[in-house]
């Protein structure tokens, strides 16, 4: 059976009564953390990434508790643009 070289996971010296010591240090994870400086983003991703408008309404009919005054009801985000893109029609037949 070949060994795989990249199945390796880690590579150490034995020591002299036999034992393989390891250091490892815990990173700070990096995905899926985000920081938020205005809140009204904050509450447009929590809720689903609705509408800025609609998230003005909820705190004008006080229907949410908790929810910030919106100050830009026309805002987009990327990722409330990115599906609306347009991109052209596939070929009818290939070439």
């Amino acid at each position: 059976m070949e060994k795989n070289p990249f199945r390796l996971i880690m590579k150490v010296d034995r020591t002299l009564n036999r034992l393989y010591r390891v250091e490892l240090k815990t990173a700070e994870p990096a995905c899926f953390l985000t920081s938020v400086s205005e809140e009204a983003w904050l509450w447009h991703g929590r809720l689903g990434h609705a509408n800025f408008q609609s998230i003005k309404f909820l705190v004008d009919k006080e229907m949410a508790l908790g929810a910030p005054v919106i100050k830009h009801p026309d805002q987009l985000c990327q990722a409330c643009l990115a599906p609306k893109q347009t991109h052209t029609p596939f070929p009818q037949a290939a070439n």
